[in-house]
């Protein structure tokens, strides 16, 4: 008898779900999907005809469908009774169609007549039809009473007149999308005068609209909320106009959104009392946006390149964006929540003006300012004082030839695109972090005076030498000058910075805990030593870049060294990195002492002889060496020796590594593309659990063996790839849970003994012929990256369940001829089940297999018809010694 196995395949596949979960499932799924399901195999099928999968279906899109005929789109609606979305576009038209056809209609008019006659609890319509008529909207009027959203995109005929007999004839509409309806002036109002609608959602988009439209629209939609008008034409201007005593939408909307409007000029609200957001966007010719609105605290303005003035009375503002406004002169904020204002680039902007139309200045903590030309260096100082809470200041702009900048409150500072500015005079105590982006101008010297001394300093011909002494009136911060309290300092695209000055002088700043130069073209050395608080270091982009060395930093944690080409000398010693990250460089002569480095990934050392590499980790477990080329045998015995806690070790692509010493340490170990490689001894007590062996073209296969026995007791994970000249393998591995077999170009016969595999991956063996598995349960193993087996005719199949694997030979073993079973429990009908499976297979061996009874008279052989198989080819089965089941 067969046992119960809680892994088999029947709880595994799909297709052997109980109904009822299917059924859950199908909860979660689209129209689409249970058809996809339906096509899979017999059973899914029937079960997705059953009534009770479309029944629970509550929305329908059709918008995805490549050919969406209508009688198709019919039959899908009428299994679908209790839906409340559907979303429809233009189908193709049919005979079947026709017979519900009225000569004063559209196609499409009847085909929407017969989908709603079937959807009797819509509640959400969108319909993209081109050729719907005011005959459509009448029908949705007459059987669509609870639809309370409607979208109507891309139509031609649909009338101004359709539109009103929609909204006076459905009284629980609240949301109303007319898009790209060429035929339409939008009257959003009542069909009867006096009365008014429930909408609180609009969006009007590609329509010409005139302010009247607007204005008629506010009052009629007393609940209005929500209000979006996208390329409206010919709307120059939002309705003022309307009483504050009168009861309209300007009293209920909450957000506004104007977008690509491309005539209208200006914006006035003299009284907005419950608006909480302003979007505008891409309005070419919009002058003035002004308004009251106690509870605005969300504004954005876009690609508004005309605007001239901006005035927001009893206001609720936080933030204030007006960035890239270049016309703008004219600014009024009246809030008394505002921190964050940006007029960067808003080139036509007084400070007298800003520093005026901005009344409330306490709480305000951020102020981007860069770009703004009329905005000298003398302006600068000023502005901070009018702002006592601000912390974060961003300023720039050719315009300015040097800045003095003096402050008690302020820790964030940046600079930006600047090309000429000589001097960066800083005498900020409090400054914390400090970022200079895009500035070619900024020499390290001119830089350096600035931080340490708060004023551009002449040093005449012993500027670099004087800079870095503690005489005179050059010592750093005396008079708290400069920015002695400075944590961060960002340098992105500043072409002055060398690294010299830099180098010396960083250790003046007691506080400094993070350093990031990016892009900096001419940085050619960095020299960091007692930086006691450094914890980040961050260099990337630094293409000339060629020494680094870094000395009894021992706060230092993380350091990242990206894309700086090729690096001379790399030098990191005393220190505690916990992760560094060096993609994208390649090195001459890498060294690093770190006593806390767990893991660590190199590309690109030793790709020459006379190139070094040392490295001592004491804590290290992960080490990965890629591109290695000139790596040898005595260099590495010398990392396993100074790093002797690796646990997980990969090499890869060296012409020098002749023979490995593996250390009893390694549970994970990975080579790949090692020219010369022709041994690999194990260090005992060896304990490997993951082995990969690629491309290496002067193992011998009997080298392979002979390491696959060694680890034989441990080894659970094994990738093998690139094994070309080589036609039979065998493995004989008895902890191996997962083997990936790759590119075994040449591989004919292949024999598996490993009972406890769980996963198996074959690929890239195209002359496989023959196989044999054995395991203890085929039911839990998983295949399902591995490649089709073109090529395998026959096959061994050594386990004792076989049930359900039918499919899976016939996906992955197309063409097999001959199959063979040892010790499996067989019946008759799972024959009749691999004969339907399997087109190919003409041979069934049984060996010491346990037999049902249809088998057991068959006196030791049996031939399956075409008929019991479902195919035309006879299968023949051959038992052999079979074993008596009690």
């Amino acid at each position: 008898m067969e046992g119960t196995d809680k892994y088999e395949w029947s709880n595994i596949l799909l297709e052997y779900l109980p109904s009822g979960v299917v059924f859950e499932i199908c909860k979660h799924l689209t129209w689409q999907d249970i058809f996809h399901i339906s096509q899979t195999c017999r059973r899914f099928n029937q079960l997705c005809d059953k009534a009770t999968i479309w029944l629970q279906l509550k929305s329908l899109d059709f918008s995805r469908c490549m050919i969406p005929l209508d009688f198709k789109v019919l039959d899908v609606v009428k299994r679908c009774p209790q839906i409340g979305m559907l979303k429809l576009t233009n189908v193709v038209s049919s005979e079947n169609a026709r017979e519900f056809r009225e000569e004063e209609t559209t196609p499409a008019d009847r085909f929407l007549l017969e989908v709603l006659r079937h959807c009797t609890s819509l509640c959400n319509l969108n319909l993209s039809m081109t050729e719907l008529t005011d005959n459509s909207v009448n029908a949705i009027c007459t059987k669509c009473e609870q639809l309370r959203c409607l979208t109507l995109t891309d139509n031609d005929f649909i009338s101004n007149e359709g539109i009103v007999n929609l909204l006076s004839y459905l009284p629980l509409l609240s949301q109303l999308h007319i898009i790209r309806c060429t035929n339409v002036i939008p009257m959003i109002k009542h069909k009867d005068e006096g009365k008014v609608l429930t909408l609180k959602d609009i969006r009007l988009e590609s329509c010409e609209l005139f302010k009247a439209n607007v204005s008629t629209l506010l009052k009629s939609c007393v609940q209005l909320e929500h209000l979006c008008l996208i390329d409206n034409v010919v709307l120059q201007g939002f309705p003022s106009n309307i009483p504050n005593t009168e009861k309209s939408g300007m009293n209920t909307l909450k957000t506004l959104k104007l977008y690509s409007q491309p005539d209208m000029r200006e914006v006035n609200f003299e009284k907005m009392e419950q608006l909480e957001s302003l979007k505008v966007k891409d309005c070419p010719q919009l002058l003035h946006v002004n308004m009251w609105a106690p509870k605005l605290h969300c504004f954005q303005i876009a690609k508004c390149d005309n605007l001239k003035s901006v005035n927001f009375y009893d206001v609720r503002l936080t933030e204030i964006n007006l960035s890239g406004c270049e016309n703008l002169s004219l600014i009024g904020v009246d809030s008394p929540v505002l921190k964050s204002i940006d007029i960067s680039d808003c080139k036509s902007l007084t400070s007298h003006q800003f520093l005026i139309g901005v009344n409330i200045k306490s709480c305000v903590d951020y102020l981007n300012m860069s770009g703004c030309n009329k905005m000298n260096s003398t302006d600068i100082d000023s502005i901070i004082k009018e702002f006592p809470n601000l912390n974060s200041f961003v300023f720039g702009g050719d315009h300015l030839t040097n800045a003095e900048i003096s402050s008690v409150d302020l820790t964030t500072l940046c600079f930006k695109a600047n090309k000429i500015m000589s001097c960066l005079a800083l005498n900020i105590p409090t400054l914390k972090t400090l970022k200079c982006d895009k500035c070619s101008g900024l020499t390290e010297q001119h830089l350096m005076d600035g931080l340490l001394f708060g004023e551009k300093k002449n040093h005449g011909v012993e500027g670099l030498e004087t800079l870095i002494k503690d005489i005179g009136d050059y010592t750093p911060f005396r008079g708290r000058v400069g920015v002695p309290g400075l944590e961060t300092l960002v340098l992105q695209q500043v072409p002055g910075i060398q690294g010299h000055l830099l180098s010396d002088s960083l250790s003046y700043f007691k506080n400094l805990t993070d350093v990031q130069l990016k892009n900096c073209a001419c940085l050619k050395e960095l020299h960091f030593r007692n930086l006691r608080q450094l914890f980040t270091l961050t260099i990337e982009s630094c293409n000339h870049l060629s020494t680094i060395k870094v000395h009894s930093v021992s706060n230092l944690k993380i350091m990242t060294l990206k894309w700086c080409s090729m690096i001379n000398y790399f030098n990191v010693v005393d220190v505690n990195l916990l992760k560094l990250d060096v993609t994208g460089c390649n090195f001459a002569h890498f060294t690093l002492y770190s006593a806390a480095l767990s893991d660590l990934s190199l590309s690109g050392v030793c790709t020459q002889p006379s190139h070094t590499l040392s490295l001592k980790c004491p804590k290290m477990t992960e080490l990965a060496i890629n591109k290695c080329n000139s790596l040898d045998d005595v260099t590495l015995h010398r990392l396993f020796t100074d790093n002797p806690n690796i646990t997980c070790l990969t090499l890869s692509v060296s012409d020098y590594i002749r023979c490995i010493s593996v250390p009893s340490g390694v549970t994970s170990f990975s080579i790949t593309a090692l020219k010369r490689l022709q041994a690999i001894t194990m260090e005992k007590p060896i304990k490997i659990q993951h082995l990969k062996l690629n491309n290496l073209i002067k193992f011998t296969p009997s080298s392979r063996v002979d390491i696959l026995n060694t680890c034989s007791s441990t080894l659970t994970k094994l990738e093998v790839r690139a094994i070309p000249k080589e036609q039979a393998l065998c493995l004989e591995l008895p902890n191996l849970e997962s083997l990936t077999l790759d590119q075994g170009i040449d591989l004919v016969e292949l024999e598996i003994f490993c009972p406890k595999l769980l996963y198996l991956r074959i690929q890239g063996c195209p002359r496989l012929n023959h196989m044999l598995l054995q395991l203890n349960k085929l039911s839990q193993l998983q295949v399902n990256h591995s490649s089709p087996l073109l090529a395998l005719k026959t096959m061994v199949l050594h386990v004792l369940h076989v049930q359900h694997v039918a499919n899976v030979l016939a996906h992955y073993s197309p063409n097999l001829t001959t199959l063979e079973f040892k010790g499996s429990y067989v019946t008759k009908e799972y024959l009749c089940e691999l004969g339907r499976a399997i087109d190919n297979l003409v041979v069934v061996n049984l060996y010491s297999c346990n037999l049902d009874q249809d088998l057991e008279d068959c006196n030791g052989s049996l031939v399956l018809g075409g008929s019991q198989c479902g195919r035309t080819l006879p299968l023949t089965v051959n038992m052999h010694n079979e074993m008596d089941v009690g």
